[in-house]
């Protein structure tokens, strides 16, 4: 009697546990390749759409026509201004369109290339203390974009703009004394003056062990994480020097000492001649810096030229204001490399004077004087005045004697304060 055996599978026998164990591993398999599949086929089409998106640039014509008065809020210059600070910058920005077509495009007739104008609009709403989620979505590029356009835009206004004013020259130092006197036409001291100088505290992000080897050198005495910059200005509040090395905690009178200006006046690099730098007390006086005399209850001569020289340093004062009130990105703390600090600060400063050059009113608007030149003329008499000057005192700074005597002989005084008396009240 022989065994019956099981038919082979194609008979329509059961196949065996080896076959169906091949069969599910093979299903398994064609089902993960058709997820795979459909999930390739839907992360291209997600990824095609969201190109598109990405590179859907904004149309400038519209941006201009659609802010109309309000354009010098959003960019903190008008329209003409900013149309000649986009013709100064664009050969620095304008990008390869074939080679964007090429990278994006794949051959759409689309513009993929970013405009110069939106660089320079990113850049300013950036310093204008605009978010990059707002930038990002206003101006329709991607938040990687955003960085490099800021880098690009600040490398370009470094490129392409200058501080103008300079104290190498007598007809630049000419030039500088002559803001002064027709911003202050009142003060017998402007038309001597070549700059104001003062100190800015700049707050930044707490700075890395890895940028600088004493973070806490940063930490100053205004409780935040700062750089201390030094800066000098003209009559009309145009910077014309800035220094950006001192950390925050450094005292200004050391930080201005550390700048390659002030060791250039020290060596007589910089002759200035019969004209002077005015600086707050807070700096060490020197023949070419002259400071206010320290202490209260002074004598007339003293406090009327404390007057004077303060009524001068404001300009630098209020430079500060204008540059602090324009730019939005000052008023949290810098977050940017620090080693990118300075030069984030620097163009904000070569921006303020741009707008200032172009069709922006600065400083004071003081009606003429007869204050002139001649009224503080050395004839070389060695006049006294409320009180004498001690040994200390000229050794300390012969340059801010002579000033003092100078204005005493003048007859220049501070002028009276005028009171308001109180409105009486009705019975």
């Amino acid at each position: 009697m022989t065994s019956s055996s099981p038919p082979p599978p194609h008979l329509g026998g059961r196949p065996d546990s080896a076959t169906r164990i091949a069969r599910r591993r093979r299903r398994r398999q064609r089902i993960v390749l058709a997820l795979v599949l459909a999930r390739s086929r839907l992360g291209l089409h997600v990824q095609a759409r969201e190109r598109d998106l990405a590179y859907e640039r904004l149309i400038w014509a519209d941006e201009v026509a659609a802010l109309g008065p309000l354009f010098h809020r959003k960019y903190r210059m008008s329209y003409p201004v900013f149309t000649k600070l986009l013709s100064v910058l664009r050969g620095s920005l304008e990008r390869n369109e074939i080679q964007a077509r090429r990278r994006h495009g794949r051959g759409s007739g689309a513009a993929r290339a970013i405009c110069p104008e939106t660089h320079v609009a990113v850049a300013l709403r950036f310093f204008a203390g605009g978010s990059y989620l707002d930038n990002t979505t206003s101006h329709k590029i991607q938040v990687s974009t955003f960085y490099d356009i800021v880098k690009r835009v600040t490398s370009a206004i470094h490129e392409h703009l200058y501080f103008t004013s300079d104290l190498e020259t007598e007809e630049g130092r000419e030039r500088l004394s002559r803001s002064f006197s027709e911003a202050l036409p009142r003060n017998p001291l402007a038309c001597f003056v070549s700059g104001a100088v003062d100190g800015l505290a700049v707050r930044i992000s707490d700075p890395w062990d890895r940028e600088t080897d004493a973070p806490t050198d940063f930490y100053g005495r205004k409780v935040l994480f700062s750089l201390n910059v030094q800066a000098v200005c003209d009559g009309a509040c145009r910077f014309i020097f800035f220094n950006t090395a001192a950390p925050g905690s450094m005292h200004d009178s050391f930080a201005w000492s550390l700048t390659t200006l002030s060791r250039r006046l020290e060596l007589n690099e910089v002759l200035y001649g019969n004209r002077f730098l005015v600086g707050d007390d807070a700096y060490s006086v020197r023949n070419y810096l002259l400071c206010p005399w320290a202490g209260q209850g002074l004598p007339i001569s003293e406090d009327s030229f404390n007057f004077f020289l303060s009524q001068v340093w404001q300009t630098i004062e209020r430079s500060f204001g204008i540059l602090n009130a324009r730019w939005g990105v000052l008023w949290r703390a810098l977050r940017v490399p620090l080693a990118d600090c300075g030069n984030l600060f620097g163009a904000l400063m070569k921006l303020h004077n741009f707008i200032i050059d172009h069709g922006g009113a600065s400083a004071t608007n003081e009606p003429a004087s007869h204050g002139t030149r001649a009224d503080l003329v050395d004839t070389g008499e060695h006049a006294t005045c409320d009180g004498d000057f001690n040994e200390r005192e000229l050794r300390e700074c012969l340059r801010r004697v002579e000033w003092t005597t100078r204005l005493c002989r003048a007859g220049r005084v501070r002028p009276p304060v005028r009171r308001r008396s109180a409105p009486s009240r009705p019975e």
